[in-house]
Parts: C-alpha cells; sequence; structure tokens
C-alpha cells in the first residue's frame, strides 16, 4: 500500500483520534489504456459515522476523504447512465445530480478488518455524480453497491497536504511525487451512507 497508514494506527489530528480499522486495495480495468488502475480504502473509526473511509487514488496520487450522507432514493448504480440527470435528496435536501462515471472495481487485497461485504476477486460497481444544491454549490457523491445488495453513499472532499495534517496530524500522501493519469476521483469531496434495498 502507498498510504502512510497501518492497520490500529492512531491518527491524532486537530479533532478526535481516529483508528484506523484496516484497508481495501481496489483495481479497475480501462480498456483504452489496457491496464488497471489501483485505489485504496481506509476504514477509520472515531468520528460520529462508524463508516468513515480516506481513499488513495494511486496514479494522480490523490487523497480524499468520506463522510456518510443518508440518500433518501433507492439507487441502482448499474442502471444508470453517463450524462444521465436526476433529482436526489440527501440528508433531507433536494440536489440535482449528475453522473460522471458508472464502473466496476474489483476487490484486490485486505489488509486489517475493514467492514466489506466482498471477498478477494469479487467485483464492486460505483456510479460518481456531481451534485448542485438548491444554492448552487457543487460537490461530488459516490454511490457504492456490493454485490447489488447494499449500497453505499459517500460525499468525497479531496484533501491537500495541509487538510491532511489538521485531519490527521501528518500528511498521509504527498500527491506532487505521484506522476499518472487522473484518477476517478480527481477533485471528490466524500460522504457515506447505508441504505438497505
Amino acid at each position: 500500500m502507498r498510504a502512510r497508514l497501518s492497520p490500529g494506527e492512531q491518527l491524532r489530528g486537530e479533532g478526535r483520534p481516529l483508528s484506523v480499522t484496516g484497508c481495501l486495495l481496489f483495481k479497475e480495468w480501462d480498456p483504452e489504456d489496457r491496464k488497471y488502475y489501483f485505489w485504496e480504502e481506509w476504514q477509520l473509526s472515531g468520528m460520529d459515522d462508524y463508516d468513515t473511509w480516506v481513499e488513495l487514488d494511486h496514479d494522480p496520487g490523490e487523497i480524499l476523504f468520506y463522510e456518510p450522507v443518508r440518500l433518501q432514493e433507492a439507487i441502482e448504480p448499474w442502471a444508470l447512465t453517463v450524462g444521465q440527470r436526476l433529482q436526489l435528496t440527501i440528508n433531507g435536501t433536494p440536489h440535482q445530480a449528475l453522473v460522471e462515471e458508472v464502473t466496476t472495481g474489483t476487490l484486490e487485497n485486505v489488509i486489517g478488518s475493514p467492514v466489506c461485504p466482498l471477498n478477494i476477486g469479487e467485483t464492486m460497481t460505483y456510479v460518481e455524480l456531481r451534485l448542485t444544491d438548491p444554492a448552487g454549490v457543487t460537490s461530488r457523491l459516490t454511490i457504492d453497491s456490493h454485490r447489488f445488495r447494499d449500497l453505499l453513499a459517500y460525499r468525497k472532499t479531496s484533501l491537500s497536504t495541509s487538510q491532511q495534517k489538521q485531519l490527521f496530524g501528518r500528511v498521509l500522501y504527498n500527491r506532487r511525487s505521484a506522476p499518472g493519469r487522473t484518477g476517478r476521483n480527481i477533485g471528490c469531496a466524500v460522504v457515506a451512507a447505508f441504505v438497505s434495498i
């Protein structure tokens, strides 16, 4: 793994201490580039919601913070198409949403004990949406589907090195040292909510 994290580690930033539960390593096949791209999802405990994650997208070297949101609608990520527009209710507020990506990642490895209903080699379908709230403020949302049963919705925030230090007490990854393409989560902010379908 590339992030400066390990299971059981305590992170002490300006807020409450966070504990690192574990990591999921996913890969995604890009037919245009004819290669796999990888990203790490590290589960943290100690915040108000148990399902808080930090993602490191390997190729752009971006650190993203995922925070849970309540999604009122039952969304089927695999049924959406890029460019599709829909209205979503996030934490009780209506948002306009634009589908920017629909794809599937394969679980490559697990470190520690993160909560995940997938086994190595199984896939997760996810959709990336650009949200606009009633005031015109935009953000990004990811909705993950594990085995087409559970849905997790995350508002994503891209963290600079100074924001990483503030939140975690140190830099988890410095993107300046990571060459490569723009990844699946560039410029995002993250939040997660569990919806049972």
